[in-house]
């Protein structure tokens, strides 16, 4: 991070988070409140790795670029925390790159807590299995893929993208848990 300004974590670097604890990036230097933007890769092993920009507006205040990877294995938690002003106030952080869950879950924050009504904007992929649990905005495009098992998505919130369920020999299955706007988007089933 630059003394003062926003965290960037470049396209040749890694973040792992790792054992049972909480790892947490906090958008607050200098009395700043600064945004993340993910250009590498994260892998969260076990535990919450939170990622929170506090108020920060700029960038949405997460933005996982086109060349951004996150993976979440089993039992741990990617959180996404923002102030409740900030959630309000701007547009929903944003996942352009690849999200890969292995089991793990993904969530948002705000000054309640944990509020699965909090969106996030797709216009990448997100594939794997696990629990979306957090408002999706699945744009033109967005891609949606379970793989492996189930994908667990609480919400969706505005739908134009894609979502798969591939039914290779692992076997995939999108689970909605609510209701939602899946508009005008595109739902397959497929062994490839």
């Amino acid at each position: 991070a630059q003394g003062g300004h926003n965290f960037i974590n470049g396209s040749t670097s890694t973040i792992i988070a790792g054992g049972s604890g909480t790892n947490i990036f906090v958008g607050n230097f200098g009395g700043n409140n600064q945004w993340f933007e993910n250009a590498g890769t994260i892998i969260v092993n076990g535990g919450a790795f939170t990622v929170d920009p506090r108020d920060a507006n700029t960038n949405s205040g997460f933005t996982n670029t086109a060349t951004g990877t996150i993976i979440i294995n089993v039992g741990a938690s990617f959180n996404l925390k923002r102030t409740s002003a900030a959630w309000g106030g701007t547009a929903a952080p944003a996942n352009m790159g690849t999200i890969m869950l292995n089991g793990g879950t993904i969530t948002a924050i705000d000054d309640g807590g944990q509020n699965v009504g909090r969106t996030n904007q797709n216009s990448g992929i997100i594939s794997g299995n696990g629990t979306l649990a957090i408002a999706i905005q699945n744009n033109a495009a967005g891609t949606i893929m379970a793989s492996n098992g189930t994908l667990s998505v609480f919400s969706v919130v505005g739908n134009a993208g894609t979502w798969v369920a591939k039914s290779d020999g692992s076997g995939g299955t999108l689970l909605f848990q609510s209701g939602g706007d899946l508009g005008g988007g595109t739902m397959f089933l497929t062994n490839a």
